[in-house]
């Protein structure tokens, strides 16, 4: 079941194979990633560990390649995002049966020399600097759009803070000021990153921090914690599949639904036969516990990755509460040592749980705990 659910991707390694790609799940949260990647724009992508950034940037990399042999692909991935995005949906299935064709540059982690990579991706010959190479890419005639995308951003950040090469992170700023100018073929520039650029200037003395504050501007930023309802119903589904047979009788069900609905939980879902059949999917997982699992991983696991992981393993043969979800990653709020982390707030929790006297008290501080997280604070690794 996980592997169907959440697979780790490395753009660069698989979007020359869209079926690595194919368990894609649309999200309010997440198309807006495809859609940076298809439009003519500067975009800096910033989301946690595991929110599946990467999923979404390669199935924008693969409709702007438009590869003939994606063609079913993307017609298939195309519909999908229409539920979510008609927009989006009827524009990827449009240029998947048009015949027009891009190319992408995927960089990755550290890079010594941008204008090297870029020219070697796309077979530019000997270019010594962006400008250059934004030049030979404006010469390119056999592709109507180039994407660049940079995963793991982040590391490249760290590598110039640890060569003492701050100030190089000014070809990235040129670079972005290039890409939008309307001239030949359409240019994406994409960063994909954990945290904004300042978080790993805390070394860099103030002049180079406030040239990254001036690089870090020129971008669009795009951050995104997904608790869509999109994310919601997959849960639901998932643990609806390996339950079998529905465990809360009809009364308990409206009670919880009315319950959520009044809290504007779900992603501010308001439509109650909608949300009874939510939490009736989701049973034996309680309503409560089914809106904090988001934004908890966001917070102290790997977003998707850790919440399929808890959802999958789960023991479904009893109730799944506030407590069980607080217990499972008791280890990982433990950790939540870095600014605004959770660690001071788990002794106190651990402190009164130590005294509590029934299921009851149990569930109900675990509750007040997990619904105070929310998904404030910096997460560290």
């Amino acid at each position: 079941m996980r592997r169907q659910t959440y697979r780790s991707v490395n753009i660069r390694e698989d979007v020359g194979h869209p079926d690595r790609l194919a368990h894609y799940h649309p999200t309010s949260r997440s198309v807006p990633v495809i859609a940076a990647v298809l439009r003519t724009a500067a975009t800096m992508v910033i989301a946690s560990y595991g929110s599946g950034k990467s999923l979404a940037a390669g199935i924008g990399t693969v409709a702007t390649v438009n590869d003939p042999a994606s063609h079913r692909f993307l017609l298939d991935v195309a519909a999908r995002i229409g539920k979510v995005d008609p927009g989006l949906g009827e524009m990827i299935a449009e240029r998947a049966s048009s015949g027009r064709r891009g190319k992408a540059v995927v960089l990755s982690g550290y890079v010594r020399d941008l204008p090297a990579a870029i020219s070697s991706a796309l077979g530019l010959g000997q270019v010594d600097s962006v400008r250059k190479a934004v030049k030979a890419i404006r010469r390119i005639e056999d592709a109507d759009r180039i994407a660049i995308v940079w995963d793991e951003f982040g590391r490249h950040l760290e590598g110039l803070v640890m060569d003492g090469r701050s100030r190089d992170l000014d070809a990235l700023q040129e670079l972005s000021e290039l890409v939008v100018r309307p001239s030949g073929p359409a240019i994406s520039l994409t960063l994909l990153l954990h945290q904004n650029v300042l978080a790993y200037a805390q070394n860099l003395n103030q002049t180079s921090r406030s040239e990254w504050r001036k690089v870090e501007g020129r971008f669009e930023q795009l951050r995104f914690v997904d608790d869509s309802k999109e994310l919601y119903c997959l849960a639901a589904s998932i643990v609806s599949s390996r339950r079998g047979a529905a465990v809360h009788g009809p009364k308990v069900i409206e009670r919880a639904a009315k319950v959520a609905v009044e809290a504007g939980w779900f992603d501010g879902m308001d439509d109650l036969a909608e949300v009874k059949s939510l939490v009736a999917a989701a049973a034996p997982l309680s309503a409560a516990a089914l809106e904090v699992l988001p934004r908890l991983v966001a917070r102290v696991g790997q977003n998707e990755r850790s919440l399929f992981a808890f959802l999958e393993n789960v023991d479904l043969s009893a109730p799944v509460g506030m407590e069980e979800v607080y217990a499972a990653f008791s280890d990982s709020i433990r950790s939540d040592v870095g600014i605004g982390g959770l660690h001071r707030r788990w002794i106190e929790a651990e402190s009164a749980m130590a005294k509590a006297e029934s299921d009851l008290e149990r569930e109900i501080l675990a509750a007040a705990f997990l619904l105070n997280a929310g998904v404030s604070g910096e997460r560290r690794r």
